[in-house]
């Protein structure tokens, strides 16, 4: 295979996913495909389904319905001679190796410094020896411009760092796709730039990432395309250009006005 056949094809396949929390219907057969390297951001108001297709992905909720893919895998199920099956648990915990998960809350271990809430899960979950995983620990924390707080705990850091440092921990997974929940809602407005910033850094890097945000600056900016939630599914899915300048419908129009740049 190519590397441009490569490019084509998909890392991210959802199709047709469904989720409910009793009688509320959260996703309603959402769609959604990214390839290797794009930026895709999810906009939508509080309760469209953004934050649950994203657990949904992680497998930290399982799915009623549909199929999602990462990276040519099937992902919680098998699907053979049209029966579905449950993965392991083991399994799944392989498999979401492959997806770094960035929260709104920053769920660092408050009893590890810096580095070592980056070290733990190279070192817990892939095995990689401590002094090794230092050095890689220490280099993420260097991209993230946290090198000299390396040794301090959670309660030394300001929201921004914490979050920075909980990017650090994600990539140091070395993920094959990077998920973003909302992840400067939780910080005060002059904390959001450096958090920001990093994530942009990544972008950069030739990341495959999912984002879950409303600000409008970096959906402007970095993103590749922009999907819309409303109500559990997705209502349109474009460039940022062409959604701002041919909203689908007047929410997203309202939606896109109304945001902050």
């Amino acid at each position: 295979m190519t590397v441009t056949e490569h490019a084509r094809n998909p890392v991210v396949v959802a199709r047709d996913i469904r989720k409910s929390f009793g009688q509320n219907q959260v996703l309603k057969g959402v769609n959604l495909s990214v390839r290797a390297s794009e930026v895709v951001v999810i906009l939508g108001s509080s309760g469209s389904g953004k934050s649950t297709f994203l657990r949904c992905l992680n497998q930290l909720e399982d799915i009623d319905g549909g199929w999602i893919e990462i990276d040519g895998e099937s992902i919680g199920y098998d699907y053979v001679n049209g029966r579905v099956r449950r993965l392991s648990a083991h399994r799944r915990m392989l498999q979401r190796r492959a997806l770094g998960m960035v929260f709104q809350q920053f769920n660092l271990f408050q009893h590890l410094t810096a580095i070592g809430n980056v070290m733990e899960a190279p070192v817990s979950v892939r095995g990689i020896a401590k002094s090794t995983a230092r050095a890689q620990a220490m280099a993420f924390l260097e991209k993230v411009g946290l090198a000299d707080k390396a040794n301090l705990y959670p309660y030394q850091l300001s929201g921004g760092q914490q979050q920075r440092v909980a990017i650090a921990r994600a990539l140091a997974m070395e993920p094959k796709v990077m998920l973003f929940d909302e992840p400067t809602s939780a910080l005060d407005p002059e904390l959001v730039g450096e958090v920001l910033a990093v994530m942009k850094d990544v972008a950069r890097s030739g990341t495959t990432m999912i984002v879950v945000t409303h600000e409008m600056g970096f959906a402007s900016e970095v993103s590749d395309r922009v999907v819309f939630m409303d109500h559990g599914v997705v209502i349109q899915d474009a460039p940022f250009e062409d959604l701002a300048a041919n909203p689908a419908s007047g929410k997203v129009a309202s939606f896109v006005r109304n945001a902050k740049h």
